[in-house]
């Protein structure tokens, strides 16, 4: 929503038409796409899959279209490629929040070497990746991902003991885990409140997922933690195959143990009719109990 208004405000001041619509129909955007030249559009990863997926969407002419801008989530490396190679390959992923606007951009110049980050920071953001003690890491090492921008908001209303945890130590806390490799790319990791720890050892669901994504026959996945009676917790698979597709368990298992640390791979891999997500098409990781007993 944020990302939505921002934009459309920006377009207005320079003088910009906007096309709006009440709700997402993949007819109306494909034909008004067309029909009016639209050179810049802001999608969600959910709704690209849902474009990729339209009976015209290779065929209308969409090459006004100069601007891709992608929010909400990080494009894994086969859509962000089917996106460029279908809708346009002008793609541009930010990566931000609510409470901190707009924080990096990864740019289609970077796509073909850095897709495995969200880019470099934008212009008016000052970047730290700390510790649990507020302390900064190395170049390279894992923490938390703070700031100080412009865009932050001020705190949160009537609610000063949020306010405080969200500007702990001077810096705002995103939440989210990774950390700025030599080149200043960042690296995005997972969120600090979804972190598995599994024999002591840190484990975060979307590192997981990502790999999972391009395991043949799957449509969706979530990762869990389950309770361990060794490791404390581990790591189990919820999982909803294609139409048609059958999904052997430890075949995934062994997918993902041949491209991650054994210690990531789940233990276990229940198969689901479908996963709850939000309106933004993000795993609804609230609802994800519910979804393991319907």
């Amino acid at each position: 929503v944020k990302a939505g208004r921002g934009s459309a405000m920006r377009l207005l001041y320079l003088g910009g038409t906007l096309f709006l619509l009440d709700e997402f129909n993949d007819d109306a955007f494909v034909d008004i796409l067309e029909r009016e030249r639209i050179t810049y559009t802001i999608l969600v990863p959910a709704l690209c899959q849902r474009l990729l997926r339209h009976p015209e969407i290779e065929r209308i002419d969409k090459s006004s279209l100069s601007y891709v801008g992608i929010t909400g989530g990080h494009l894994t490396p086969q859509l962000a490629q089917e996106i460029m190679a279908k809708l346009s390959p002008h793609v541009y992923e930010a990566y931000a929040s609510t409470d901190c606007g707009q924080i990096a951009i990864l740019k289609p110049e970077d796509r073909a070497t850095h897709s495995d980050t969200v880019g470099q920071t934008i212009w008016a953001v000052l970047i730290k990746i700390l510790d649990d003690d507020c302390r900064e890491v190395p170049a390279g090492e894992l923490g938390e991902i703070c700031l100080r921008s412009p865009m932050a908001i001020q705190g949160y209303y009537r609610n000063p003991e949020a306010t405080e945890e969200l500007f702990h130590g001077g810096w705002c806390h995103t939440g989210d885990i990774g950390f700025l490799d030599g080149q200043g790319y960042m690296h995005v990791t997972g969120r600090k409140k979804n972190m598995i720890k599994s024999g002591g050892i840190s484990i975060f669901p979307e590192e997981i997922e990502e790999v999972l994504s391009a395991y043949p026959g799957l449509a969706d996945v979530a990762l869990i933690s389950c309770q361990h009676p060794e490791w404390g917790e581990s790591v189990q698979a919820l999982v909803v195959p294609k139409a048609g597709a059958a999904i052997e368990p430890e075949s995934l298992i062994r997918f993902c143990k041949e491209r991650l640390a054994h210690y990531k791979a789940p233990k276990s891999v229940e198969i689901l009719a479908s996963l709850p997500r939000t309106a933004l098409g993000k795993i609804d990781r609230g609802k994800l109990e519910r979804a393991k007993t319907t």
